[in-house]
């Protein structure tokens, strides 16, 4: 999960106590207290990694510090660099039993530039934060799952392409280091109008008329996202509405759909990829649902689809399950829930390494 504190971004949202106004890409903390304010932490057996892109107000050279408090648990004291970000360890023991996650934030010291006599801009500053970022504390990925000789992580992921549902593995692909141009990439289709769109080749998701928008953020002011009526599938642009006005939005994405709809059918086709179905926590999907879209697939060109589900006590995570020849199910420590797709478990590489290797054996090639 990331949160960005600049002009309109939703980080507006996670400001508690002890804030300016965002100003251009990052926002001035005030006062000798600031609090964030922040969505609920998934549970997770080791807590969070917190890094934090910030910079501190040093009139006259002071060096500034910061003392964190996270949910009243002490973190200590920190002295800002001017290179590196402030990383926080958010041990399970302090989110947990907690709906929501606050950090309050101790400057060493705080003062006005007016009182320097370098401007009349009188707020009393100690610094300033640009974003805060969240990822799932767990043993190494190499440990869980070796890598795969001679392939990457970011070609590894390249070779899975999502079905929609949400954005997480889209997240989890740019984690490795790849960015796939790919149709249903972070967007969210439920999977009967995704069986719906593999039977009519998603004929018609490139048409302008069926293209609606909505904004995220509220107020009139955040990102553009597209709703495209035949099928219902919603996806984001991460162009924001005063970037770009809504027409040239509009003609942009129907050259994308165009492209990415051409894209897809024919890695269908030609049968190599893995493809991914999973679910929301929660939500949960069975196998009478996932079972007709993984058949429609493999009879477009016999591709796998990879069925990502969460555990359980009878099934741990890495846990691979064969349901016929084309549909192969993969456990994962946890899915996210809606809203939360930054949030991804780091489980995704160790797995989807796991699942090159199993697709690969079935096929009859040795990976070692």
């Amino acid at each position: 999960m990331v949160i960005v504190f600049a002009i309109g971004h939703p980080g507006f949202d996670s400001l508690g106590e002890g804030w300016s106004d965002p100003e251009g890409d990052r926002t001035w903390a005030v006062g000798p207290r600031s609090t964030l304010v922040l969505p609920r932490l998934m549970p997770t057996p080791d807590g969070y990694t917190a890094t934090l892109n910030v910079q501190g107000y040093e009139p006259g050279g002071r060096p500034q510090a910061l003392r964190v408090l996270c949910n009243g648990a002490d973190l200590g004291e920190q002295e800002l660099s001017h290179e590196d970000p402030l990383v926080l360890r958010l041990d399970a023991a302090m989110l947990d039993g907690h709906g929501r996650t606050e950090l309050a934030f101790l400057p060493r010291h705080h003062s006005s530039p007016a009182a320097g006599g370098h401007s009349e801009d009188r707020r009393e500053l100690s610094f300033s934060l640009a974003w805060i970022s969240f990822s799932a504390r767990m043993p190494p990925a190499d440990v869980i799952e070796p890598p795969i000789a001679g392939l990457d992580d970011a070609a590894l992921m390249m070779g899975f392409e999502s079905l929609g549902d949400d954005c997480e593995f889209g997240f989890a692909q740019r984690a490795a280091g790849a960015e796939p141009l790919s149709l249903l990439r972070f967007g969210g289709i439920r999977l009967h109008r995704l069986d719906e769109a593999l039977a009519a080749g998603f004929a018609g998701i490139d048409d302008p008329a069926e293209l609606g928008t909505s904004i995220l953020g509220g107020r009139g002011l955040g990102e553009y996202m597209i709703v495209q009526n035949r099928y219902r599938y919603v996806y984001h642009t991460f162009v924001n509405s005063w970037e770009m006005e809504r027409d040239t939005l509009i003609a942009r994405e129907v050259a994308r759909l165009t492209l990415c709809r051409r894209k897809l059918l024919e890695d269908l086709e030609d049968g190599d990829k893995i493809f991914v179905v999973k679910s929301s926590a929660g939500a949960g999907l069975r196998l009478d649902q996932v079972a007709p879209v993984a058949e429609r697939v493999a009879r477009l060109g016999g591709a796998v689809t990879f069925w990502a589900s969460a555990s359980d006590d009878g099934h741990p995570p890495g846990t691979l399950d064969w349901h016929g020849p084309t549909l192969l199910e993969g456990r994962l420590d946890r899915l996210c829930t809606p809203g939360e797709a930054t949030q991804f478990t780091p489980y995704w590489l160790p797995l989807c390494r796991k699942v090159h290797r199993a697709v690969a054996a079935r096929k009859g090639r040795h990976v070692p």
